[in-house]
């Protein structure tokens, strides 16, 4: 037990929440008031909302990532928490259930963690070595059947092109579609940089190769969709809707989503602008780079 405490606290340790301060600010995170984490991760934000006296839901689809949380909220008082496993476009579905009603303020995290990427074994990283050749699955919820590798090696071309070019924006997403095609079947993370790097090697390639499959494995965009519509109809009123994206096609849906809210006055934004990390926060913790934080308060 304790060699399994030590593990997780490395996990806290290496996984830093993004924009931590901000949105705890924002949300106006208050004693006694309930607030969803619908996307938990490993908790960091959570913990920071109990730490302030806030009522707890969190919501992950990664059944891994709750059990690790459960442990470290031990500290917490047990009737002030409740964590459940889902996905977060389904979010009215699971409050009704747990019973938890309306939210002063909700979460929307929409980044992968560090331990995903680097411990998870589930392939989520392009970054390749002799000791991290990972199988092609990027599942967030291992109970859902579609992995990675069925992706790579049973669409057809266009289909494949038609993801590359969707989720990954990239310009060589014909021909990165055809050498896929012309090398599969694949098997590891290795199989698939190797074929793409016939194309172009950059890490930046590789990086918007591995979102678009994950996008598409977990359906990222559609979840994003009605999440979003779920969580501001189980807002109270003057309850805050924080979220947290980590490219161009999740921030310019968020976008879109709020301005469509303002005109049909649902909403007012908190912030007119995204807000970024400041300077000392990219100094220790070099993945918040891309975050954009949205914030906007029901009417």
């Amino acid at each position: 037990m304790k060699t399994n405490n030590r593990r997780h606290r490395r996990h806290q340790w290496h996984h830093r929440p993004v924009l931590l301060h901000e949105v705890i600010e924002y949300l106006e995170v208050k004693r006694g008031k309930k607030y969803i984490d619908a996307t938990l991760g490993f908790g960091g934000h959570a913990r920071e909302i109990l730490s302030k006296g806030g009522n707890l839901l969190g919501i992950d689809r990664d059944s891994e990532n709750l059990a690790k949380v459960a442990e470290s909220f031990d500290q917490f008082e047990q009737n002030n928490w409740k964590l459940v496993q889902g996905n977060f476009a389904k979010i009215k579905t699971i409050v009704k259930v747990a019973k938890f009603d309306r939210a002063s303020g909700i979460l929307l995290d929409l980044g992968i963690s560090s331990w995903q990427l680097d411990e998870s074994k589930r392939g989520f990283g392009h970054r390749i070595s002799d000791s991290s050749e990972e199988k092609l699955d990027m599942r967030m919820d291992l109970d859902q059947e579609v992995t990675a590798e069925d992706v790579v090696n049973k669409y057809s071309e266009a289909e494949l092109y038609y993801v590359i070019s969707r989720y990954g924006e990239l310009r060589e997403a014909k021909r990165i579609a055809r050498e896929i095609v012309k090398t599969r079947p694949m098997k590891t993370t290795a199989d698939l940089v190797a074929a793409v790097s016939n194309v172009n090697r950059s890490g930046s390639t590789l990086a918007r190769l591995f979102q678009a499959l994950r996008i598409e494995v977990n359906q990222e965009l559609e979840a994003l969709k009605f999440g979003l519509e779920g969580a501001l109809e189980l807002l109270e009123k003057d309850g805050r809707l924080a979220v947290i994206s980590f490219h161009s096609l999740e921030d310019r849906l968020v976008k879109q989503k709020f301005m469509s809210w303002e005109r049909a006055n649902k909403i007012e934004h908190v912030t007119r602008q995204p807000v970024t990390a400041s300077k000392v926060e990219l100094k220790e913790n070099l993945r918040a780079k891309s975050a954009k934080l949205r914030v906007v308060r029901k009417k």
